[in-house]
């Protein structure tokens, strides 16, 4: 009850629900997976498998991030069935709805290894402090954030230093650790994945450990009273036209995009992968090449004629050869496009386009 107050005037979860986006929907299939993923663990049904297996296969299609805690539940189905002896009903079980599960993927299989080979992405690497930025961003308010802060230190406190039998705080708090960790060194050291918003999906376990620790204080009284200053602070807060900036992805990717389309050059155009798409849904046929074949060719000094380069930020190691080469240069919402010309080349003159 304590979770579902909380979560009704959590900022995050507010401020997610009020856009077309796959998160609001990721949250409800992680905490519903989770649910299933305790009955199936505890009944060992026909009916639980069947629902859980549901439920894991919308989850996995939903949102990339969707993969992490269905792999945490069957890393710890076969824990389950193997901690006091094989339990063959459980492992045969799991077995069969990991198997669904990625038959599920098979539509979209190829695409996610072609992505998972991607190094270019428009998510930076995550700085020291993103975790504490993050819990501050989840609850809004900074007053809000130290009181949640402090009751998930309680909750923590209780769980390690004393005995507990309750296998679904323990299985949550691995889920956390364990997801966090693998995205954590996968932007870190890899391609960047960790967002504001992609932590959406370790939200619902942020706010059980609070609820935890609120449920925690003896005096009814007293628990009652801090969790409605809480719950006034938090919809004072979303009252007041909070910044949502930090939730929005600040680039403007379309205004390039028709910049090059209406000026119908017909040069190469270097950007990242993010940016094909735009190209297709507005009808054109320019399908743009990589950064990492531009750096090839300005490291041998060979670069093409004339070409475009979206999103300068992504070659700055070669800015100075580039500036040499600079025709026109603009500058939109945390994006920008150049379009360049060898000195010993024509001028880049558009091409009408008869189509």
């Amino acid at each position: 009850m304590i979770a579902a107050l909380l979560s009704s005037v959590n900022f995050f979860l507010i401020a997610l629900s009020r856009e077309a986006r796959s998160y609001s929907l990721l949250i409800l299939l992680a905490v519903v997976s989770f649910l299933l993923f305790f009955r199936f663990v505890e009944k060992k049904s026909f009916n639980t498998a069947v629902l859980y297996t549901v439920c894991a296969s919308l989850l996995v299609n939903t949102h990339y991030f969707g993969v992490f805690p269905v792999m945490t539940q069957f890393a710890l189905l076969l824990y389950f069935s193997i901690r006091t002896g094989l339990e063959r009903r459980l492992f045969v079980a799991g077995g069969v709805a990991a198997s669904a599960v990625v038959f599920s993927l098979t539509p979209v299989l190829s695409y996610m290894l072609l992505n998972f080979k991607r190094t270019d992405t428009w998510i930076q690497r995550p700085e020291e402090n993103f975790f504490l930025e993050w819990f501050g961003l989840l609850f809004g308010s900074l007053t809000v954030a130290l009181i949640c802060g402090m009751f998930v230190v309680v909750a923590l406190g209780r769980f390690l230093l004393l005995k507990d039998e309750k296998d679904s705080l323990k299985i949550l708090l691995v889920w956390w650790l364990l997801g966090f960790t693998l995205v954590w060194v996968r932007s870190s050291f890899f391609t960047p994945v960790l967002s504001f918003k992609n932590m959406a999906i370790f939200a619902p376990v942020i706010v059980i450990f609070v609820s935890c620790g609120f449920a925690l204080v003896r005096d009814g009284s007293i628990r009652w009273i801090l969790l409605t200053f809480v719950c006034v602070l938090s919809v004072s807060y979303y009252s007041s036209s909070p910044d949502y900036s930090r939730l929005r992805m600040e680039h403007d990717l379309r205004s390039p995009v028709k910049k090059i389309i209406d000026e119908a050059r017909n040069v190469p155009v270097y950007a990242g992968a993010i940016y094909a798409g735009y190209f297709k849904v507005l009808g054109s046929s320019v399908r743009p090449v990589p950064y990492e074949v531009l750096e090839a060719r300005l490291m041998v000094d060979a670069p093409p004629p004339c070409f475009y380069v979206i999103d300068l930020k992504q070659v700055h190691d070669y800015s100075g050869q580039l500036g040499l080469m600079v025709v026109e240069s603009l500058q939109y919402q945390d994006n920008s496009i150049a379009l360049y010309k060898r000195k010993d080349a024509f001028d880049c003159e558009p091409v009408v386009d008869t189509r």
